[in-house]
């Protein structure tokens, strides 16, 4: 069996343009809907942003946000090209009635939908679930803007 190659990193996914501060009221539905708005100028080609939420929310019915404050709201779309993602750090939390855990962390991650990228899906999700644990979590709602969230994704950073 060949072992894929993965060049999709979660620092080549987050950067300062994608990564969001955000404060307010937010249920679950309500922060996918926001994300896919801000993600979808970059998928236009693909799917439309009304189909995007739709598609999320199929995927959202079977999704659980993580006990260490990490929610990852995903999709497949077989036209996509290569992987997309945005972010949202929420230091006050979002408190989900379906969950006994706060989302303090969201990213919302788009992969295409084709066989070759199954294995890589998977890797990107459990890089996401190695990498955001409570203690970088708290780091991430710590600073004070997405351009010092973006450099703890650098390779050079400890």
């Amino acid at each position: 069996m060949m072992k894929q190659q993965d060049s999709a990193t979660l620092a080549s996914l987050l950067s300062a343009d994608n990564i969001l501060y955000l404060e307010g009221n937010y249920d679950r539905p309500g922060l996918v809907a926001f994300l896919a708005s801000k993600l979808h100028p970059r998928v236009a080609a693909v799917i439309g942003e009304k189909e995007l939420v739709g598609r999320l929310n199929e995927v959202e019915k079977l999704n659980n946000v993580l006990e260490t404050g990490l929610y990852i709201p995903h999709a497949k779309l077989p036209d996509l090209p290569d992987f997309q993602a945005v972010m949202a750090v929420i230091p006050a939390g979002l408190k989900d009635p379906a969950s006994p855990y706060a989302v303090r962390a969201a990213i919302l991650l788009l992969s295409p939908g084709k066989p070759a990228f199954f294995q890589r899906h998977l890797n990107m999700l459990a890089s996401m679930a190695r990498t955001f644990q409570a203690p970088f979590i708290d780091r991430l709602c710590s600073l004070r803007s997405p351009a010092e969230a973006a450099a703890l994704f650098s390779p050079t950073q400890p």
